[in-house]
């Protein structure tokens, strides 16, 4: 992050990420902030928010689930008081995780055990260990994953969140 400060007002609202996108033709540059924003953004242009309104809907609506059981375990456990985080960890795996996995399955149950939330369609909401699997297993993403640069970039953020929980990550299924 060095130079941060020198370009943080540069940006639209003075935070990171942001996509930069240019349209080869136009040299026109868009500037996409907030990574929801951005993840939206991307699953639209490569397919993965549904052909229909209601498959964008039923996307959206998984997508916002799995965003919002991800924002309760970062302020639960990552962001909080060193003293007070493992019994925070531990009712995150013991209560909030449990109940939003069994409301997934009943939802992917419901959808005929495809793997997918939505129709077969690969969507933006990873989530689940089947889901998780197709999900791995597309082509485009499988791709993405490949190159050395997505590794590193997988090991260091790894590194930078190991110290914080008393698990094996690489037992989450999260890291390669």
């Amino acid at each position: 992050m060095e130079g941060w400060l020198q370009v943080k007002d540069t940006t639209p609202f003075g935070t990171l990420p942001i996509l930069l996108e240019t349209n080869i033709q136009t040299a026109e540059t868009i500037k996409i902030p907030e990574s929801g924003a951005i993840e939206r953004y991307l699953a639209n242009k490569f397919g993965f928010m549904g052909d229909s309104l209601r498959e964008q809907t039923l996307s959206d609506i998984f997508y916002a689930q799995a965003v919002m059981l991800s924002t309760k375990f970062i302020e639960k456990c990552v962001w909080t008081h060193e003293e007070t985080r493992k019994k925070s960890l531990e009712q995150f795996l013991v209560t909030t995780l449990p109940s939003w996995v069994k409301i997934g399955e009943k939802h992917l149950a419901e959808n005929g055990d495809t793997g997918h939330f939505v129709d077969s369609k690969m969507t933006l909401s990873p989530s689940l260990w089947k889901l998780k699997k197709t999900v791995d297993t597309h082509p485009a993403y499988s791709a993405w994953r490949k190159p050395e640069a997505y590794k590193t970039m997988d090991h260091e953020n790894e590194a930078s969140i190991k110290t914080m929980f008393s698990f094996d990550l690489k037992k989450s299924q999260v890291f390669s």
